[in-house]
C-alpha cells in the first residue's frame, strides 16, 4: 500500500488545465471571463500565470475595457506580468487543442472542484504539520466528531 507523501508525489495536485483555459475562450476564439462574475477566483487556478492572467481580465472588466488577446497582453504588460505569463505567445495559444464546442458552466465547475481539492489537501497538510510538532493542545486545532452508539 503507498504512503500519503508517495501517492502525492506520483498524481501531483489536483489540476486540470485544459479546464482553466477552456474558462476563457469562446467559440469565436474571444478571451472573456465567465458571464457571472464570482464564479471563479483567481485563487481557483492552479498555475499562477492563470491567476495572473484571471486578475488582469477582471481589471480590463471593471474598466469596462473589451477583452481580447491584445489588450490582455497590453494590461499584463502594463503591471510587468506578461513575460510572466509566457508573453503574447501563450496568449494566442489558450485556445490550441480545446473543443470546438464550449461548455463553460462545466469547466467552471472542473476548475472549481480541482480547486476545492487543492484547498483541502493544504489544510490537512497543514494539521499534519501542526500535530507531528505537538507544539499545541490537540483541542485547539481539531475537534474529533463525537461518536453516536
Amino acid at each position: 500500500m503507498s504512503s500519503a507523501s508517495s501517492i502525492a508525489l506520483e498524481k501531483g495536485l489536483p489540476t486540470n488545465l485544459d479546464a482553466e483555459r477552456s474558462c476563457w475562450v469562446h467559440s469565436d476564439g474571444r478571451v472573456a471571463l465567465p458571464h457571472d462574475r464570482g464564479v471563479l477566483e483567481a485563487d481557483d487556478f492552479s498555475l499562477e500565470k492563470h491567476r495572473r492572467i484571471f486578475k488582469r481580465m477582471g481589471g480590463l472588466r471593471e474598466s469596462a475595457q473589451k477583452i481580447d488577446r491584445i489588450t490582455l497582453a497590453n494590461e499584463l504588460m502594463r503591471y510587468g506580468e506578461l513575460e510572466s505569463c509566457d508573453g503574447l505567445s501563450y496568449l494566442v495559444s489558450l485556445d490550441d487543442g480545446l473543443p470546438q464546442i464550449f461548455n463553460v458552466e462545466s469547466y467552471v465547475r472542473i476548475v472549481k472542484d480541482k480547486a476545492l481539492l487543492r484547498r483541502i489537501i493544504f489544510a490537512s497538510q497543514e494539521m499534519m504539520n501542526r500535530a507531528l510538532l505537538g507544539e499545541e493542545a490537540p483541542g485547539t486545532f481539531w475537534r474529533a466528531p463525537k461518536r453516536r452508539y
